[in-house]
């Protein structure tokens, strides 16, 4: 599956594996920032 998402979007598979890690770890963005009150 990875090859063929970075063949459809022309990438290279190194690149397109980190992208796919990045976003299984935050999968909705980063934290929201805290107020330390």
């Amino acid at each position: 599956m990875l090859a063929y998402i970075a063949l459809a979007e022309n990438e290279p598979v190194h690149l397109v594996r980190a992208r796919m890690i990045r976003k299984m770890l935050q999968p909705a963005g980063p934290p929201p920032q805290r107020d330390n009150e």
